[in-house]
């Protein structure tokens, strides 16, 4: 009975995560509207690559990088695992459940003072998870540049670690 309601929570989970990007039904948040033109310049550019790692207790473990070009995305994971297919399509800036960026702020302190790149702390969310955020856009302003995320639940991430850190870079990806 259990593998019951769990399959039966996961086709909901996976259900309701369809549903979510097959539109963009919630209005943006006012407050992330420098995030959210950051976010779209990031992954409408033609060739940029990323390394994603997990944080645990302060430590970073790669788990994986990707690569994008004009038509292909290429993935390789921490396990050996190499994906690559067709490139996929932006994801939306909200969902039926709401904006991916909500409550941004940007953050005064000494450290972005001393920098041209801007940070930022917001809500985020991308059906089933949601967590807390730091973003540091390029010095330009116009893409991100590095974004942490600090899941909200500890069984709803999508892998073991608490946080995430991804790196984006735009120079020979």
């Amino acid at each position: 009975m259990a593998v019951l309601v769990g399959g039966a929570s996961m086709f909901c989970a996976i259900t309701t995560a369809s549903r979510a990007f097959a539109g963009s039904g919630s209005e943006l948040d006012p407050t992330c509207s420098v995030v959210n033109r950051a976010y779209a310049a990031t992954r409408s550019t033609e060739t940029y690559s990323a390394k994603v790692f997990g944080v645990e207790d302060g430590r970073q473990t790669l788990n994986h990088e990707y690569r994008v070009t004009a038509d292909m995305q290429f993935e390789r994971y921490a396990d050996g695992v190499e994906r690559h297919g067709v490139r996929k399509a932006a994801p939306p800036l909200s969902y039926h459940s709401g904006p991916r960026f909500a409550s941004c702020q940007l953050v005064k302190d000494k450290a972005s003072a001393a920098s041209a790149n801007a940070h930022y702390t917001a809500k985020w969310a991308s059906v089933p998870y949601t967590a807390d955020a730091a973003v540091w856009l390029t010095d330009d302003g116009q893409k991100m540049k590095k974004v942490v995320l600090r899941y909200h639940s500890s069984y709803m991430r999508p892998s073991r670690f608490p946080e995430h850190l991804e790196i984006f870079s735009y120079e020979s990806p």
